[in-house]
């Protein structure tokens, strides 16, 4: 494959992980006690499936040869399978393939390459907090709406919805947390979301405009060398000895 980066590697290497515990869960859930558990843990493993079917396929895209990449890789669309939990173990050749690639770079190396483009492992992170906020605070919403009176928010499904909708700022009002505990829950996750979405605002900003500004900066540089040059053109036709420093 072309080059890696290792800001998206650890970025796989902390899904999987999450994605692992998601699956744990699942399956030592009760179902008639936790049922909007499972429903919030079964959404999460739709979505990590999404990104790991989006990894093969992005993969498979950057293979040099793509034949090669399938001996091994069809493991990875397999383990993206959702609702067939025992295809989680073929998850485990994408790790050890992220494990064996941040192995063999050095510290200095890797350091480079997060600033070459801070960016990227920002927007990184921010997808893994959101995530992590969202299944999290869909589980205590529903833990603290049941204690209430009269609750509109008992379904994993609907916790989902709240959460999503809050943190984006949305604010439907279909369903509204009606205990003291949910509605602090509420102005958290305005703040967090407000916070995410800026981050993601400013990665597409930086996107966008860096290779603008590397063609300036390239443009500028070019022009400088030639400013030097005709500056040293002219003190040689004047007779003046060479000036080192406006040499280019």
């Amino acid at each position: 494959m072309t080059s890696r980066s290792p800001s998206y590697e650890i970025f796989i290497l902390v899904i999987s992980i999450l994605s692992f515990i998601t699956i744990f869960l699942l399956l030592a859930t009760p179902v008639v006690t936790y049922e909007y558990i499972r429903q919030v843990l079964m959404v999460a493993d739709v979505a990590f499936c999404a990104i790991f079917l989006f990894d093969f396929l992005w993969n498979l895209y950057r293979a040099r040869n793509r034949w090669k990449y399938l001996r091994l890789g069809w493991m990875d669309l397999v383990g993206s399978v959702p609702f067939i939990y025992p295809l989680r173990v073929f998850r485990m050749r994408r790790v050890l393939d992220a494990t064996n690639y941040l192995r063999g770079m050095s510290p200095e190396e890797m350091t480079k390459r997060f600033r070459g483009n801070p960016a990227r492992g920002t927007l990184f992170f921010t997808i893994v907090i959101t995530l992590v906020i969202v299944f999290i605070a869909s589980t205590l919403i529903v833990q603290f709406e049941r204690r209430g009176q009269d609750p509109m928010i008992v379904k994993g499904e609907e916790a989902l919805w709240w959460t999503i909708v809050t943190m984006t700022t949305v604010g439907y009002g279909d369903y509204v947390p009606t205990t003291t505990s949910g509605r602090l829950l509420a102005v958290v996750l305005m703040f967090l979301g407000v916070g995410l979405f800026g981050v993601l605002t400013s990665f597409l900003t930086a996107t966008f405009t860096t290779p603008a500004r590397e063609a300036r900066e390239e443009e500028f540089a070019e022009i400088r060398k030639e400013l030097a040059e005709i500056k040293q053109m002219l003190r040689e036709d004047s007779g003046l000895p060479p000036d080192e420093d406006d040499s280019p």
